[in-house]
């Protein structure tokens, strides 16, 4: 797979070297970013007392963009904080989180390169080559930096991109192959690669129409390789004073040799302008393999995907820090099986207002966010959540808000409570092991301050 890559690397190289008679033009941008965390009960069910947490956290990207005739080339830093310290940390992942439901990488201390890539003009399209960043839809599937070797062809309204991602890879040469002597003790041979049919429609300029079809297979051992192809819609649309977005996604394949993938997504937002504010409601429902099927329930909930501004539905980790409860919430010593990964639904009701200039509040309340379908294999945690009958998660109620304090420098605080329902109550049985355990509603205060040049 690396050889495609460098095939059309070279080809790249080549036309990049023809243009030296031209000058280079650069441009610098960034951002730096500080954190404080407060949460109590951070795991929503700990019945222990070390469940509380209150920290600073930092990042600091720089952007480098230089353009050269038909060519531009890109590189962003990402400056983290880690638990070591600062550093440049080139993990080699994505950031953000899991790609294609698949667990890839859900790790804190990412940095490093978060984007490099060049893009060449052709006159009928674009070649985008390196690592950039993805969006497919509403980015509930993917929203994230990926290696990849993407064709973008615009055509009046219309767009059409075509790539090969590289989702993950390891070192042809140090890993092993299988029968060579240790290769039975290396477990982490994972090999991610992806294709990709992006196309977008915009016949006025108030709508805008997108379909997708990616497939993702791992290369794992033989009887264990697993296959994922998610087929997309998606709109944006505004009438008058009301706003509609919708997503639909269906997602199929194979884990395994006789495991089917199943999963589908319905993502709904509607909201309306009510004299100075915005009101609306949104719906997210995430279903896959039905109860005793024996099948593998996958809905890529990932890729910097955020529905919510507090807890719940909320990339905790974008770009590094924060406290991922989506896992949290259902237990991290059963990962495999997270409730806020499928089989569930949720509902949101919200405003926002910006009550003077420079300033703009919002609210936002989940009062429905259910188990729909318990899907998993006998003995798990949600099988023994779906035999006591229990379906609801918790609720959420949400302040947030945000105020301009100059040109380049911004404050945005967020107060929210989870209320936990049953399903985290029997979730703290099962982890402790005692049906006296009962759950803790868990609350989030967090403030930033974002410079921007």
């Amino acid at each position: 797979m690396k050889s495609f890559l460098n095939i059309f690397f070279a080809v790249v190289l080549i036309l990049v070297s023809a243009e030296v008679v031209y000058a280079a033009d650069l441009t610098v941008n960034g951002e730096y970013r500080i954190r404080g965390f407060d949460y109590s009960s951070v795991s929503g069910f700990d019945t222990g007392a070390g469940d509380s947490a209150d920290y600073l956290d930092q990042r600091f990207l720089l952007t480098g963009t230089v353009t050269q005739g038909m060519t531009k080339g890109v590189v962003e830093l990402s400056l983290v904080q880690t638990n070591n310290g600062y550093g440049l940390v080139n993990s080699g992942s994505s950031e953000g989180g899991n790609i294609m439901g698949n667990g890839y990488s859900n790790n804190l201390a990412l940095g490093g390169i978060h984007q490099a890539f060049i893009n060449v003009t052709f006159p009928a399209a674009n070649l985008v080559a390196g690592r950039s960043i993805i969006k497919l839809g509403h980015g509930i599937i993917l929203n994230d930096t990926v290696d990849n070797l993407t064709l973008k062809i615009p055509y009046d309204t219309m767009t059409l991109d075509l790539g090969y991602l590289k989702i993950a890879e390891p070192d042809s040469i140090n890993n092993c192959s299988p029968g060579l002597p240790g290769c039975a003790t290396q477990s982490n041979g994972l090999d991610n690669t992806g294709y990709l049919i992006n196309f977008g429609w915009k016949p006025v300029d108030t709508w805008k129409l997108g379909a997708f079809y990616v497939s993702d297979s791992q290369a794992l051992a033989a009887a264990s390789n697993t296959t994922e192809n998610v087929g997309g819609l998606s709109l944006d649309a505004q009438s008058g004073p009301v706003y509609l977005s919708f997503e639909y996604d269906n997602i199929s394949g194979k884990a395994g040799p006789s495991s089917n993938i199943k999963g589908q997504n319905i993502f709904l937002v509607i909201s309306g302008d009510v004299n100075i504010a915005r009101v609306g409601a949104g719906y997210l429902r995430v279903t896959g393999a039905s109860a005793g099927s024996g099948d593998v329930s996958s809905n890529s909930i990932a890729g910097d995907f955020a529905a919510g501004h507090g807890i719940l539905l909320n990339d905790q980790t974008r770009y590094g820090g924060g406290v991922d409860l989506n896992s949290r919430v259902v237990d991290a010593n059963y990962g495999a099986n997270p409730v806020l990964n499928n089989n569930f639904h949720a509902l949101k009701l919200f405003a926002e207002t910006m009550p003077m200039t420079d300033l703009n509040v919002g609210i936002e309340i989940f009062p429905l966010v259910q188990l729909v379908d318990s899907g998993v294999a006998a003995g798990t945690p949600l099988a023994q959540i779906a035999a006591n009958g229990d379906t609801n998660i918790g609720q959420e109620y949400n302040i947030y808000g945000g105020y301009k304090l100059d040109k380049n420098l911004s404050l945005t605080a967020v107060a929210a409570y989870f209320n936990t329902g049953a399903v985290v109550r029997d979730l703290a049985q099962i982890e402790s092991g005692s049906a006296a355990a009962t759950n803790k509603n868990v609350t989030k205060l967090t403030a930033a301050l974002t410079f921007t040049f």
